[in-house]
């Protein structure tokens, strides 16, 4: 049987614009009154930089992230994740959201936080201690420098990944990656502010799941040891998982060390209220809604739709 080509992304587009301008006529955002919508991000670059390769969709422009934010603060209450999940700060007559950035990058300090101060928008950054504290690129970096499926990398057992990984930093070699992300020092200076706080994504980055029980123990051990040790504030008290893979194996360790959740990378919306242990949905932000008007919405909208 012929496969159906798949929908072209321009009118998968056209309909998620409609979505959410039918959403935002309909008086969807005055009726999500007590609904949250928590944000990820993940790098944010100049706008002039370049912007290629496979993982392209996880950089989005400084002028988009301003953008975005401003409009959707024009609709709802931005608020920081563990106030709005763990107290009482969310309101009962507005919708709110929350800004999080996945892994650590220090581009996050150069062009994102100025715009979070301009705009006095919270933001919680899980960091991913192994590239901060051991400058220690993620495994799929080298892949994608070179054009690889770093998608098709992620399914592979972990020893043939971490060879493929191997082989790609081999061609590539290391150092070029070094400063990609935040230091210690960048960290202080965002935690100063009072807007931002810190929270724990693993230390290696790896697909926890992947890995033997005792080695992802450890990693998560190396992970809240450095922060408990490096950060002034407390760290959130939800955990990021690497790559948006739960691994069951690890809530009891979290509860443990007083975790009261995790984020995945599900979409949908916050509910109020929660049991013991809560996996939070999140909504990407990838380049294409960033840097699209019409789009910005329906970022909103598709968690509560």
């Amino acid at each position: 049987m012929r496969r159906s080509s798949p929908v072209p992304a321009a009118i998968r587009n056209a309909v998620k614009a409609w979505a959410g301008g039918a959403f935002a006529a309909c008086g969807g955002f005055r009726r999500a009154g007590g609904l949250g919508v928590v944000f990820t991000f993940h790098r944010v670059l100049p706008d002039d930089a370049p912007v290629a390769g496979p993982m392209a969709n996880l950089a989005v422009r400084q002028g988009d992230f301003r953008a975005f934010l401003a409009e959707t603060a024009a609709r709802a209450v931005p608020l920081p994740l563990d106030e709005a999940l763990l107290g009482d700060a969310a309101p009962a007559d507005k919708p709110w959201f929350a800004v999080t950035f996945d892994d650590g990058w220090r581009d996050n300090f150069l062009h994102a936080f100025p715009v979070l101060e301009k705009l006095g928008i919270p933001a919680t950054v899980f960091l991913a201690t192994g590239a901060v504290e051991e400058r220690r690129p993620f495994w799929w970096q080298g892949l994608d420098a070179l054009g690889g499926d770093v998608e098709a990398a992620k399914a592979l057992p972990a020893a043939e990944r971490a060879r493929a990984a191997g082989e790609a930093f081999a061609r590539t070699g290391t150092e070029r990656f070094r400063d990609d992300f935040l230091s210690w020092a960048d960290i202080a200076e965002m935690e100063a502010g009072g807007l931002v706080r810190f929270g724990a994504h693993s230390h290696g980055h790896g697909i926890l799941p992947s890995l033997g029980a005792a080695e992802a123990e450890a990693d998560l051990a190396r992970n809240l040891a450095l922060l408990r040790g490096k950060l002034s504030r407390p760290a959130s008290r939800f955990f990021a998982w690497p790559d948006g893979q739960a691994d069951a194996r690890l809530v009891p360790a979290l509860r443990a060390a007083g975790f009261a959740g995790a984020v995945a990378t599900v979409p949908g919306c916050v509910l109020p209220g929660g049991g013991e242990w809560r996996e939070i949905p999140r909504v990407n932000v990838d380049r294409a809604v960033a840097s699209t008007r019409s789009l910005r919405r329906w970022a909103f909208a598709k968690a509560l739709l």
